[in-house]
């Protein structure tokens, strides 16, 4: 059952939004190559926060659209496999609903018909389970605040590490893997996500000590998600998953933090 965000929730992801849109203007005043990542995150905020704010089916629904999506995203880099997972990798897309509805008998056959075919296992434990992770986390109790107290800590940190390797980075964090990233903005991506952790973590009446302990764990993990997603785009030789999302690419250049830091969270929070 959904429970309803609290006031101090609400007021906590609205306040959320207006930091995480400072900051995002900020990395556009200093970082102009990145003008146009930043109006497509603008475009984003509303479509994220109002359906977890509503809960419920909506935001299960959201969220089996974005993994459909990954999953059609993750399906490309199998273009080369003997067998292709083709539209079946669109049914991926169910599992979010699936879980919301507590049909697990759906997702335990999912996960078989799927370990008929170990190549395609790859489509459901990235986009599949660890998306669906999302609405475990928003069903939950105190799950608006459990959400947003993730959400803020991924996107803070993304805002933050864009921002620190775009002014100051100058030594490669993983230059075969992602040439674009720097151990300077890996730092300040880490700090954004401890500060945001502190800052957002209020309503679950959680220590301050065991907030920033996690909003650092998830920090970490939610950037080796991201290199994880970038080392399977070049072990194919792909630049992004796709070009839904102007400059980002795909739906896996955007969200790929949530590969790792969503399974994590539902084990933390």
């Amino acid at each position: 059952m959904t429970s309803p965000p609290t006031p101090e929730a609400a007021w906590s992801a609205a306040t959320g939004v207006f930091l995480l849109l400072l900051l995002g203007s900020g990395v556009c005043l200093f970082v102009p190559r990145y003008r146009k990542r930043f109006a497509t995150l603008v475009a984003l905020v509303p479509l994220i926060f109002l359906p977890a704010y509503w809960g419920a089916w909506v935001w299960a629904l959201l969220v089996a659209g974005l993994t459909t999506g990954a999953a059609w995203e993750m399906a490309s880099l199998g273009r080369n496999w003997p067998q292709p997972p083709g539209h079946r990798a669109g049914l991926i897309g169910l599992l979010p609903l699936a879980i919301h509805l507590h049909a697990l008998c759906f997702t335990a056959v999912s996960v078989l018909l799927t370990l008929r075919r170990p190549r395609m296992l790859l489509l459901i434990l990235m986009p599949g389970l660890s998306f669906s992770c999302l609405v475990v986390l928003r069903d939950q109790p105190q799950g608006f605040s459990k959400l947003v107290f993730l959400l803020m800590v991924v996107q803070l940190g993304e805002v933050a590490a864009l921002l620190g390797g775009g002014v100051w980075g100058n030594r490669p964090l993983a230059p075969r893997v992602s040439p674009g990233k720097t151990r300077e903005g890996a730092f300040c991506g880490l700090l954004g996500s401890g500060v945001a952790g502190l800052l957002f973590g209020g309503p679950l009446a959680y220590p301050g000590s065991q907030l920033l302990l996690v909003s650092l764990v998830l920090g970490l993990v939610a950037q080796a998600g991201d290199l994880l997603a970038s080392a399977l785009k070049r072990s194919v030789g792909l630049k992004d998953f796709g070009r839904l999302l102007p400059g980002h690419g795909g739906i896996l250049d955007r969200f790929d933090g949530y590969l790792t830091a969503a399974p994590l969270s539902v084990l933390l929070l």
